[in-house]
């Protein structure tokens, strides 16, 4: 009886213990917050899966950040091997990838006949050793050459391209002069990004972009690594300008290299490079027709999101649209633009923070210049960029000839009088920053040309000018 009554009492204290229990644990779990119980179970998970889950996204995360790119063919058209989700992003441009000095080759092209003016400033600017390593730098010309410890590539060595031919370079001796300099050379300047490129990315294969340059250009490097960050280099991508002149810098990434130049036969390259367009139009067709896709470099278009180029300031144009955009490179410089901008590129980060932009080298570089208001100087032949409005005797009375919102029609229609009447036209036109007067004594070739750019240099015929600028109406520019 009483081994009896000791095994219920056993029994009847197991079972209340076990009831205590089960009433503490469903106590806890009614009372426990949701995001307790989510960090319970998220403990719970494999490791593999908590990493993934716990991970967070970046600037770089295509899924957040990035936006399509415009292709440079259709899509129906782009190569199967090409993604349609594109690694570039905007709005901020987010890095893809971190790209280093190290990271690039620099392929500075130079003519033969002009060498001795144009490399000896980029080897003590472009090419110190301190700025890019000599093993990340290509110099071609159009015929082998040595100047001090650098080889001079000959970019046609390879090429069947024989064509002797008399060219014409400019040598800027001033910034008001230019004198023209006839030579032959061994080959044709034409078509050669072909053997050129092909002996970039044979040589140097382990560069992740190909940067070229002419020897009128001068890079901001510093600016440049970080904009081709943005990008994603192993995708096909070409950033250039998207101006008709074409002129001066573009860069293409490895995988570009590749897709165009890596697995053709060099005969068929050949082929597809013959015609009758110029060089660059020749390289953007056979990009296009490959599947590369362009990155714009044009500020009108893009603005400061982008790429952009412009030539050099007495060429070019600083406006509104580029104010605040950042510099990558700059086109048409003399060996002085060149030392000044490098100078200027050097000291920029004991200057401010932030990235260099066009207002900093007007600042800079070309304020002063402009600080007279008026100056006289012979317009050189040729250059690319064309004045806004032109006011001659004979458009004068053109209403499509003046801006909607000038201030005087009869004053207008004087600009091309004097370079008083020229003045005043630009003043009654707000937009206007430039004024350019060229006076002869034909009435016929006597004109005021007037833009809301600062330009440098105006299309000219050789004659004498007087040109003058609205600086305050510059300094109210903002960003």
């Amino acid at each position: 009886m009483l081994l009896g009554n000791n095994r219920f009492h056993l029994s009847g204290a197991l079972l209340l213990v076990v009831t205590i229990l089960f009433f503490i644990c469903h106590h806890a779990l009614s009372t426990s917050t949701p995001d307790e119980l989510n960090r319970s179970q998220f403990r719970a998970l494999p490791v593999a899966q908590s990493k993934r889950v716990q991970s967070p996204l970046t600037d770089s995360d295509t899924a957040k950040h990035a936006h399509l790119a415009v292709p440079a063919i259709p899509a129906a058209l782009r190569p199967t091997g090409v993604s349609s989700s594109l690694s570039r992003q905007k709005k901020p441009p987010y890095r893809v990838n971190t790209i280093d000095v190290g990271d690039v080759a620099l392929l500075l092209y130079t003519d033969a006949s002009v060498i001795g003016q144009h490399l000896p400033i980029h080897l003590v600017t472009s090419l110190l050793p301190e700025r890019i390593e000599p093993d990340n730098v290509l110099i071609y010309s159009n015929r082998p050459d040595t100047i001090g410890d650098w080889h001079i590539v000959d970019a046609f060595e390879n090429s069947t391209t024989t064509t002797t031919i008399t060219t014409t370079r400019r040598k800027q001796k001033h910034h008001s002069q230019a004198s023209l300099s006839h030579h032959k050379s061994g080959h044709s300047s034409d078509n050669k990004f072909l053997p050129l490129l092909q002996h970039a990315g044979r040589n140097k294969p382990h560069a992740k972009w190909y940067i070229y340059m002419e020897d009128e250009s001068y890079i901001f490097l510093n600016n440049l690594l970080h904009h081709l960050s943005t990008f994603s280099w192993e995708e096909p991508w070409y950033i250039a300008s998207s101006e008709t002149s074409r002129r001066g810098f573009f860069a293409l990434s490895r995988t570009a290299w590749e897709q165009v130049f890596g697995g053709e036969e060099t005969e068929t390259l050949q082929a597809r490079f013959v015609s009758g367009l110029d060089d660059r139009h020749v390289l953007d067709r056979v990009l296009k027709e490959d599947g590369v896709m362009f990155g714009s470099s044009d500020v009108a278009v893009a603005r400061s999101e982008e790429f952009s180029q412009s030539q050099s300031h007495r060429a070019s144009a600083i406006n509104r649209e580029n104010w605040c955009a950042p510099v990558y490179s700059w086109h048409g410089a003399s060996g002085r633009d060149i030392s000044r901008l490098h100078g200027l590129e050097l000291n920029w980060h004991s200057i401010s923070k932030r990235t260099l932009q066009y207002r900093d080298i007007y600042t800079h570089l070309i304020a002063h210049e402009m600080s007279h208001g008026r100056i006289d100087w012979a317009l050189a032949a040729g250059e690319a960029h064309a004045a806004e409005y032109e006011i001659t005797a004979a458009t004068a009375d053109d209403p499509a000839g003046m801006p909607q919102d000038v201030g005087s029609t009869a004053a207008w229609q004087q600009g091309w009088q004097s370079a008083d009447a020229c003045e005043t036209a630009c003043a009654l036109w707000p937009a206007c920053v430039q004024w350019s007067f060229v006076g002869v004594d034909d009435d016929d070739h006597q004109r005021c040309r007037v833009d809301r750019q600062v330009v440098f240099t105006f299309v000219g015929d050789g004659l004498q000018s007087t040109s003058g600028w609205m600086a305050s109406r510059i300094d109210e520019w903002a960003c």
